[in-house]
Order: C-alpha cells, then structure tokens, then sequence
C-alpha cells in the first residue's frame, strides 16, 4: 500500500512565464493521475510563491517530517522541477534520501518512476542539471532587470528607509513619511549642534521615539535587552545616507549566488547613486555641514586592547559580551550593553579587573582539567599555535589589509582636497586632518615595511621547546596565552556579584 503526498510548488518567476504552471492545474493533474492508478493520497503539499532553487519551504519541510514519521512512501510531482531546481540537492533526494527512505517518486510529465525499470530514470540527472540551469538562467534575468531599475532610481527594496515610504499610487517610487520625517529632522538638527551618534541615540529612546526596526515591523532575529533601543551606529548610518537630500542609494548589498540567500557588502564606490529620485527631508546645505562634523569626530583606533580572554568573556544577566575599558594602568571588563545604555539601566556594570579574571580562569582550568588533559597534550596544542602564527600567509594577509588602508587613506586626503576648494573646509581645519591622514600613512607604510622584511627573514626556531616553556609558564600561572584559553575555555560568564562561570569546551 502505498500513502501518497502530492506536492506542488510554483515561484513568482514560473507564475510570470506559465499559466499552465498554477497550482490548480498541477492539483488537478495529479489527482487524476493518483486515481487512476488506485493510489491512496495521504496529503497535498503545496509551497505557492517559492523558487526552486533551494529546499528551505515549509510544504517540502512537512512533507520530509511525514516521510520520516513513516506516514508516506511515495511523492508524486507534475515535473522534476517542481521538486526543485538545485541539481545537487535534487540529485540527493532522487538518488539517496528517498531510497533510504523507501520512498517511491514519480514525475509525471518526465516518465520518471524510481518504482519501476525504466530508461527514463536513467535520464533523471541530465533533468535535474537542465532545471538548475533554467533557475539561473530566470535568476540572471530578475537581476538585470533589477539591475536596471536601480540604474533609473528606481526603489526595488522590501522596506523603505526611516523616513520614507513605498507610494501607494506609483510602483517604485518612495514618498515622505509624514509620521517620522520630523523624526529624521531632529536627527540631523542635533547632529548639527555637535551631539553625538550615541547622545542622539539615548535622547530618541528616552523620549520613547520608536527605532526604525520596530517602527518598519521588522521581525528581529533574538529579541534582546535593547531592540527597543536607538543604537549609536543606526543614527550614523543615517546621517551618512544621501536618500535624505533627494538621491536613491541602491546596490550596497550582492548575492554570493543565485543558490544561496547570503549577502555580502559591497564597497561604497560600487554603490548605485542616482540625484534627485524623490523629494529630499534634509536641506543639501545641512547635510554637507553634518558630513564635515562626522569627520572631525571619526576616530581611528591604532591601538587595540588585547587579552587573554578576549571574545570569551560575557555578561552572565544580558548575554552580551564584556568589553574593554583601560584605566590608569588596568584594564577592566565591562558589560556593553551597560556602556551603551547606561542612563536606560538595562544592565549594570559588572566591572572587573581583566587581569584577575585571567589568573581566576587559569587556576579554575587547572582544577576543572585534572588528569584530562596531560602536560604533553598542551604541548601538542602550543605547537599548534606556534605553528599557525608562523604560517607567511597571515602576514601576506596584514600587508594586504594596510595596503587597502593605504589606498582608503589617498581617497580621504583627495576627498579633503576637494572640500577645501569647494569651501566646505576652511585652511586650518583642512591642514590639521591632512596631516593627521599624512602621519597615519606614514605609519602604515612604516608597518608594511616591517612586514615585509619579517616575510623575507621569516625563520622557524625550535617550536617544541618553546612550546614546552609556554605550557609551564600557563601552568605556573607566570604567562596568558590567548589561544591556549580559546582552545580550551568555551565561554566564560561574570555576575553582577563578580562570580566568574567556566564553561569548557567538550
């Protein structure tokens, strides 16, 4: 006996190409076919209005879990592309899950029945490669198209920015949103009077102004301590983002790959900038004057706080990880979400000095490890270490890194020149950041120099017995080496009392 799932699928895409495709008609189809042939049909699965080209879709996930639960042994599809368009995945499904599964499948417009001999199942692969380069094919298309309308200003995203909304009269167009653009003039109003991002931030929250996240009904990922909050960062952006003078800012983000959903950024010079698409919230006069002001504040952090523990250690109350604050001459670990939002007290403080909770680790390691780990496995682990810090392709990777620094830097002091002649910037500010720019171009090249000549004589010492002396300094407590920690410390949890939580790895 067999228990039959009918699925059917149709994307946006096949909807556009094929009436034929509908639902109903893949519905219909199958029926008759099932009845003709006495099968029992247990259920319909149907996913209407999602692509083939991959195999997250909640009517295939429920029909997998009914495979699982013995519920149904065989699948029934209009075509092979109606069970997907990824060759890969389809090619597992047809050549291993179902028949693992004791799952019998039929197509029935490609005379594919795996119940049965038959030669054209032995065809199947070169239908699943011909439906996963339909997939591209139909992707390459939506971008060009896409690509076009972003070319001619035109909106092409699922929300508009804080500020605006998609008009309801006219397809692609944004329009201001009466209800917040005052929101966004404020923004700009204090940015201009000299507060910060992050004073901005706090005085939107606590005059209960709605961020943009939750204000677009946006679904967040993890709702955390602080999602109702502004965040310093956010204002920034904003204040950066030319949408607010009139100008459609698109094509910041690009698909690794028409098979996969995640995205990467793309660098600013690469974005798609198109003047005068919509009418402006923010005067171009007061947003040229908050971009000197974002200037002058930009700080470049040369000197990173480094510690045993780093990346480790966080707030056992909120979840977010501790950060670094130097004082004197200490370093203490502090709760972030207590630094960001300290007058909102969404958390406290936690502080503790970073040296204590270092040594306070090493000891509790030693009396959680025993006899688990012997002196000579932390050998084994150190020259590891040793090894990978050795490794000429890190260094090649930090040279590369202060290269494209270098080059960021000729942009900014190109960029300064221009304002000053423009008059944005006037002679004293213009010669103080052009020679902050210069002294930093200097010290990178100065470290790529360094670099350089560390590849040339790069040399390989005795790595066992310097590994010894590491490990017996770890276990002395005398020295902190940040990758013996990582591999061995999974996660380390402070409480508001300073009790320090050791979580080690399995």
């Amino acid at each position: 006996m067999y228990n039959v799932a009918l699925y059917m699928r149709i994307s946006k895409e096949d909807e556009n190409l094929k009436a034929s495709e509908s639902i109903l008609n893949q519905r219909s189809m199958l029926e008759d076919f099932a009845k003709k042939q006495k099968f029992n049909i247990y259920n319909y699965y149907v996913d209407d209005g999602y692509s083939g080209g991959n195999y997250d879709r909640p009517a295939f996930s429920e029909m997998i879990k009914d495979i699982e639960n013995k519920k149904v042994n065989m699948v029934i599809t209009k075509d092979m592309s109606r069970l997907g368009r990824d060759y890969i995945q389809t090619g597992y499904y047809l050549e291993r899950y179902f028949p693992e599964n004791n799952v019998r499948y039929i197509s029935v417009l490609d005379n594919i029945d795996t119940g049965i001999e038959s030669h054209f199942n032995d065809i199947t692969p070169f239908k699943a490669i011909m439906n996963d380069l339909y997939a591209k094919d139909i992707s390459k298309k939506i971008r060009s198209v896409k690509r076009d309308k972003v070319k001619n200003g035109k909106f092409i995203g699922g929300k508009a920015p804080y500020g605006y909304k998609k008009c309801a009269v006219e397809k692609n167009k944004i329009v201001i949103d009466e209800e917040v653009s005052e929101v966004v003039k404020k923004i700009f109003n204090m940015a201009l009077a000299g507060e910060s991002g992050r004073a901005i931030a706090l005085k939107l929250t606590e005059e209960g102004i709605q961020p943009p996240a939750i204000y677009a009904k946006t679904k967040l990922n993890k709702e955390t301590l602080y999602s109702a909050c502004w965040k310093a960062e956010v204002v920034t952006s904003m204040l950066k983002n030319e949408v607010y003078i009139g100008n459609m800012v698109q094509g910041r983000m690009k698909k690794l790959s028409y098979k996969s959903k995640k995205c990467v950024r793309l660098p600013q010079e690469e974005w798609i900038i198109v003047k005068d698409t919509h009418d402006a919230i923010i005067n171009k006069s007061v947003y040229d004057k908050v971009q000197i002001l974002l200037a002058k504040r930009k700080i470049v952090k040369t000197n990173t706080i480094n510690y045993a523990l780093k990346g480790v250690v966080y707030c056992e109350d909120c979840g977010k990880a501790m950060g670094v604050v130097p004082k004197k001459d200490k370093h203490y670990l502090r709760c972030r979400t207590y630094s960001k939002f300290t007058k909102l007290k969404k958390c406290t403080s936690h502080s503790i000095r970073a040296d204590l909770v270092e040594r306070n680790v090493a000891i509790k390691i030693k009396e959680l490890i025993g006899d688990t780990i012997s002196n000579e496995e932390l050998v084994e682990i150190a020259i590891n270490i040793i090894a990978n810090k050795k490794d000429s392709r890190n260094i090649i990777f930090e040279i590369e890194k202060l290269n494209l620094k270098s080059l960021k830097l000729n942009k900014d002091i190109d960029k300064i020149y221009e304002d000053k002649i423009s008059g944005l910037v006037d002679e004293e500010d213009f010669i103080r950041i052009y020679n902050s720019k210069k002294n930093e171009k200097v010290e990178i090249n100065s470290n790529i120099k360094k670099l350089k000549n560390e590849l040339e004589n790069e040399e390989i010492s005795d790595d066992t017995e310097y590994a010894k002396l590491l490990v017996e300094d770890f276990i002395n407590i005398k020295n902190y080496e940040k990758l013996i920690y990582t591999h061995i410390v999974d996660r380390v949890e402070i409480s508001e009392n300073k009790d320090i939580s050791i979580h080690i790895k399995d």
